[in-house]
């Protein structure tokens, strides 16, 4: 539950709502297609991006408002239409204006949408540790039950 409280307050999406914030997390990891023209930091920033990698993804980016992660980067990729593609309900990428030119309606909307995403993150996670739960309780009950009918077994010889 600790883990489902901590998406809530976690900075890592805010910090990274601004296009030169998604960029510093380019310039200050090591990103791996940095000499790509496709799949520059700047080009991937401006695509709703920052950098996120993980031991078995290094080219992991995500998005801090539906909060989409992608891999797996070649260099014909094209990471606006990309995002796009993967998430066809992220705000940011139909909105298409640089954020200069935001409203506080779109604002407000990628803010929401964030919320949103990570809501639903947690209501996953949420469901898959009951699922873990019920799984755990079924193999107790099963454990129990076999006990049981061999304590019976038993009795009755």
């Amino acid at each position: 539950m600790t883990a489902i409280v901590d998406l809530l307050n976690c900075d890592t999406y805010t910090e990274h709502i601004f296009c030169n914030n998604r960029l510093k997390s380019f310039t200050k990891n090591a990103w791996p297609h940095q000499h790509s023209a496709n799949l520059s930091a700047e080009k991937m920033a401006q695509a709703g991006f920052f950098f996120d990698p993980d031991d078995e993804n290094p080219d992991s980016v995500s998005c801090p408002f539906c909060l989409k992660s992608l891999t797996g980067w070649e260099d014909g990729d094209d990471p606006l239409v990309e995002h796009a593609k993967r998430k066809d309900i992220c705000y940011f990428t139909r909105i298409r204006k640089d954020e200069k030119e935001w409203t506080v309606e779109d604002f407000l909307r990628l803010l929401a949408q964030r919320r949103a995403s990570l809501m639903l993150l947690i209501a996953h996670k949420a469901i898959d540790g009951a699922k873990d739960a019920m799984e755990s309780v079924k193999k107790r009950i099963d454990v129990l039950t076999e006990n049981r009918q061999k304590k019976t077994a038993k009795t009755k010889k």
